[in-house]
């Protein structure tokens, strides 16, 4: 060997070694301080891979026994050698995605190395596995806080050496057939023994990061989409993924969701969008332009996938639907957006209404309505509603009723017609809020039905005779009071929440006699749960509010949140009375409750009966009494944050996430299921309150309207 050639070597060798040494070290140094007793255990099937191929790995940890309520051992990253973006002690490689690990209580995990370390040119790489510590920092009644110890303290796994070489391109083939063929196993119906396969697949797509499992990613995506997405997002050719997925969206049998669209719109940005700024000043303009760049991709490609609707069918031409009605609904969350393309797209949707799968339906009754509603909707509508429901068919039963709903919105005659007419069923979609469509009065001139269909329901063939009762404790007519008497003590269980609530309504005088005779525990709990639901008048409320003295503290904690659910505002003094009778027998002995924790939630609920109680207010004066006589940390933790409500400008917040998902909350009262549970609540405040108003989701401008219009009825003040 020449001096030159030995120079150069040496030089080789000096490198390797100086790059090796903070590795070496690392692991040294970090060893020297595993805690007495844990152990990390790493091991690689196998130690030869092609670049690309996934690297099984199994992690078992046995912990050092220092585990408690203000100390936990979390996932840690790896350590790689030689690091690549990540993998030094700064920057250890950490989980990319959540999905896929394997493994019940945390101390054996299998999965793919893959999923944690940027993709691996080819060389020999060496790789140590991290548990680290985190500490309490902070702590309340409703949440702990944890962070990194100081100074940060790791257990480490045993170091495992492997080497990856370059994918020929036979290999990459193979690989890519098996996958696929993996991924066109069929799932076993009974259980997911091959859904781990699928993922398995996907994966191994994923990380291939060639342009022939681009192809084959995408002529698999209905089998396992987030994986398989996530290859196309991580690709490193963005130009050319941009370009394959826009040509696949002519290709009739390409399936495209809405996700399809974001992937699609995310590559083709990346070569447009401007390079990321050096200065913090300069990301928020940064990130507009980003943005808009994404948005008008999106827009370019929905656009694309209209325009070659018409060579679909099937199931791609359903996805694409509804791909397009999605993109079409969150562009209007922000703007209004009617693109060209959307009448005909919506007629498509109303003409695959009445064939598509429950969960389609779902959507096209839930999120996408707004965009769908209108008098050409009503034969798909009817036409769904002609569709039989098979028996116990919950989700059936389900898409029945809201397309009950969505005709009453379009067409009421016809939507009370079919209402009506279901009532004669035993196996009955209808529930109370279908029911509550019909005028007043309407549905009391059916009692005669609804008994004869109870008596179908309770003999042979059977029905849901708990719903028919629980409509005759609503709508029930006063003068079938004898013949329900009759059906009452014919039953041979005696406990029957829903017909005790008809005589709650219409004979209180004999709820109260069937009050008072002995029952079990289990019945009582139905009549807080269930008849106080349908029913409530002040014998019941006496009734209930004689369990919150009982010994039995589950009894008394449930009669507690029936109270505070459906009791009227004269339930509020027994709560009063409640709570300060649980703060004098704690106040002496606060330490003891930790012995008894039943005593804490008895607490929590009391607490929350008074101060969120449906059917009146309790304003920041009660708050303060309230905390004044909490004795368990979570009791003053929820009353320190309802009374923060109250030191700035109280808000009212609504979250339309589809016409039948109304999420509201006022001051401090949240979880408001539709706008009347909401008047209801505003109705409490005096007058002359002023709230702010904020609204978000489709259809919010007649919600404003109708809340503005509430509010100046009754002397309320509405800002923005």
């Amino acid at each position: 060997m020449s001096m030159h050639l030995l120079r150069a070597a040496c030089g080789v060798l000096i490198a390797a070694a100086a790059c090796a040494q903070p590795f070496d070290r690392t692991v040294r140094d970090l060893k020297s301080k595993n805690p007495p007793n844990a152990k990390l255990d790493l091991t690689i099937t196998g130690a030869r891979f092609h670049q690309g191929e996934l690297l099984p790995v199994k992690v078992q940890f046995w912990r050092p026994g220092d585990e408690g309520r203000d100390r936990m051992w979390t996932e840690g990253g790896y350590l790689l050698d030689p690091p690549d973006r990540c993998g030094d002690l700064s920057r250890p490689c950490y989980l990319m995605d959540p999905g896929g690990l394997r493994g019940g209580d945390g101390s054996v995990t299998e999965t793919e190395l893959n999923r944690f370390l940027p993709a691996l040119k080819p060389g020999r790489y060496r790789v140590a596995a991290l548990r680290t510590l985190q500490v309490l920092k902070e702590r309340n009644a409703a949440s702990a806080t944890y962070g990194y110890s100081e100074p940060h303290q790791y257990v480490i796994s045993n170091v495992v050496e492997f080497q990856v070489v370059a994918s020929t391109p036979e290999w990459v083939r193979q690989t890519i057939d098996a996958s696929v063929k993996a991924l066109n196993t069929p799932i076993d119906p009974s259980g997911y023994r091959d859904y781990g396969v699928r993922e398995r697949a996907a994966r191994q797509l994923r990380f291939l990061r060639q342009p022939a499992a681009w192809e084959a990613s995408l002529d698999q995506l209905d089998r396992s989409e987030p994986q398989l997405l996530a290859g196309l997002r991580e690709a490193p050719d963005q130009p050319a993924v941009c370009n394959l997925m826009r040509r696949r969206l002519e290709d009739a049998k390409q399936y495209v969701s809405y996700s399809y669209l974001m992937t699609l719109a995310g590559a083709c940005a990346k070569m447009e969008s401007p390079p990321a700024p050096t200065a913090n000043a300069d990301i928020p303009e940064w990130a507009r332009k980003t943005q808009a760049i994404e948005q008008r991709m999106r827009d370019n490609a929905a656009g694309e996938l209209a325009a070659h609707l018409a060579g679909r069918t099937g199931e791609t031409r359903e996805q694409a639907v509804s791909a397009l009605l999605d993109h079409a609904r969150l562009r209007s969350m922000n703007e209004t957006y009617r693109p060209e393309w959307l009448p005909k797209v919506r007629k498509g949707a109303l003409e695959s209404l009445r064939t598509a799968r429950l969960r389609r339906e779902r959507e096209y009754l839930t999120g996408d309505w707004e965009l769908l509603r209108g008098p050409d909707a009503v034969p798909a509508l009817e036409a769904l509603l002609d569709l039989p429901t098979p028996p116990n068919a919950y989700d059936g039963a389900e898409i029945w009723r809201l397309a009950v709903k969505r005709l009453h919105d379009i067409d009421p005659v016809k939507a009370r017609a079919r209402i009506l007419a279901e009532i004669s069923n035993p196996r009955m979609r209808l529930d109370e809020s279908t029911v509550a469509l019909l005028p007043p009065g309407t549905a009391s001139d059916h009692t005669d039905e609804l008994i004869q269909v109870l008596a179908r329901a309770q003999g042979p063939g059977g029905g849901d005779w708990h719903q028919t009762m629980a409509l005759l404790a609503r709508y029930g007519s006063p003068d079938a009071l004898r013949r329900i008497q009759a059906i009452y003590e014919s039953q041979t269980e005696r406990c029957q929440p829903e017909l005790l609530a008809y005589f709650v309504r219409v004979d209180p005088a004999y709820a109260t006699q069937i009050l008072r005779q002995p029952a079990p525990d289990r019945c009582t709990l139905r009549y807080f749960a269930v008849t106080a639901r349908l029913s409530m008048n002040p014998a019941l409320e006496k009734f209930i509010a004689g369990y919150l003295t009982s010994p039995n503290v589950d009894l008394k904690m449930r009669a507690a949140e029936a109270l505070g659910k459906y009791g009227s505002p004269a339930a509020a003094a027994p709560l009063w009375d409640t709570l300060r009778y649980f703060h004098d027998y704690w106040k002496d002995r606060p330490g003891q409750i930790a012995d008894h924790p039943e005593n804490e939630h008895l607490e929590v609920a009391l607490r929350n009966s008074v101060a969120r109680a449906h059917n009146w207010l309790t304003r920041d004066t009660g708050l303060r009494t309230i905390a004044s006589l909490c004795i368990t940390n979570r009791c003053a933790a929820e009353t320190e944050n309802d009374l923060a409500v109250w030191q700035r400008p109280l808000e009212i917040e609504v979250w339309l996430n589809a016409p039948e998902d109304f999420r509201g909350s006022v001051a401090q009262y949240a979880g408001l299921q539709s706008i009347e549970e909401m008047e209801a609540k505003l109705a409490q405040f005096p007058a002359g309150a002023r709230l702010r108003l904020r609204i978000q989701g489709p259809g919010h401008e007649a919600v404003t309207e109708r809340l503005r219009q509430f509010a100046a009825k009754r002397s309320l003040m509405l800002a923005d």
